[in-house]
């Protein structure tokens, strides 16, 4: 995969000869801790969406189908999703659903 190039060769420059010095080996490492964090923020969407496929949910049961630890988190990615038009949320059921 392209990302997963490009985070090699960012590990690759950050712990190489090419690295001047700590504090730019400090900041190509904190790139690709970010970029690894985009990739589970993708991976977590996948699976918002799979549990929300079955039937409409409450944030506790969405954390739980889609194995999201962060209450907050999830609750700020859904909120990114709803404004993406890919859920809903019934403000009378207190529900997510597949928009």
């Amino acid at each position: 995969m392209r990302c997963d190039e490009n985070i090699q060769q960012l590990l690759s420059i950050a712990f190489s000869r090419h690295a001047v010095d700590l504090n730019q080996s400090v900041l190509l490492t904190r790139l690709v801790s970010l970029a690894l964090g985009s990739l589970s923020m993708l991976n977590d969407r996948e699976n918002i969406l799979s549990a929300l496929r079955e039937k409409p949910l409450k944030v506790y049961e969405i954390m739980k189908r889609a194995n999201v630890v962060n209450e907050q988190a999830c609750q700020s990615l859904l909120l990114k999703m709803r404004d993406e038009g890919l859920v809903k949320f019934d403000i009378h059921k207190g529900r997510w659903l597949i928009g």
